[in-house]
């Protein structure tokens, strides 16, 4: 690290650490998020981004510790929570990453991304209430946006064809990609008005 380095910023560490990350830079990178969070103090963004850079350079132990302490700095703040559950995941602690993902969905319990990560996770049995969860949240499209409802479906494909309904699931593994598909084109959702997954 140059001398320049000590002296800057955290969030001028950071801008640095994703260009050296992006150049392929990994050990440069990871010093200079290293320091930014030595100088970041109380900044849970800050403690966030750099936790999911961490992760995306591998360095597992170091994106878990950041995620968690961005929560400890704001115990509400549920895109940590889903961030460490996808950390602890990666470093194969899954019930660590469950509970993780868990708090994000009571903490938002309409992010389709939380329920996707959760469900890839995991295996639902078939019956569990998370099915109806999600099912209800899919079908409220005045209040779950569209890219909630892609997620959801997603999940609930992947969840009822675990749980041995795979003609349910692949129906909305449908639903989800024509969606996606129009979320992309800036069309109107599909699921608007048409008949649903089963």
């Amino acid at each position: 690290m140059t001398p320049d380095a000590r002296r800057l910023p955290a969030w001028k560490l950071v801008v640095f650490a994703n260009a050296f990350a992006e150049r392929g830079a990994a050990n440069e990178a990871l010093d200079l998020y290293r320091r930014a969070v030595e100088v970041g103090a109380d900044d849970a963004n800050l403690y966030n981004t750099v936790g999911r850079a961490f992760e995306q350079l591998t360095s597992l132990d170091d994106a878990i510790r950041c995620h968690r302490r961005a929560i400890a700095i704001e115990p509400s703040f549920h895109g940590a929570y889903n961030d460490l559950g996808n950390a602890l995941h990666a470093n194969g602690h899954l019930a660590e990453a469950l509970a993780a993902y868990e708090a994000a969905i009571r903490l938002a319990p309409r992010n389709g991304s939380y329920y996707r990560n959760y469900v890839q996770a995991t295996r639902i049995k078939a019956g569990d209430p998370l099915f109806a969860v999600m099912d209800e949240l899919i079908r409220d499209t005045d209040r779950t946006p569209l890219e909630d409802r892609i997620h959801l479906h997603f999940a609930l494909g992947l969840a009822l064809s675990e749980a041995g309904e795979p003609a349910r699931g692949f129906a909305h593994l449908v639903e989800a990609n024509i969606d996606a598909r129009r979320a992309d084109t800036g069309k109107p959702s599909a699921s608007r008005g048409r008949r649903r997954a089963p």
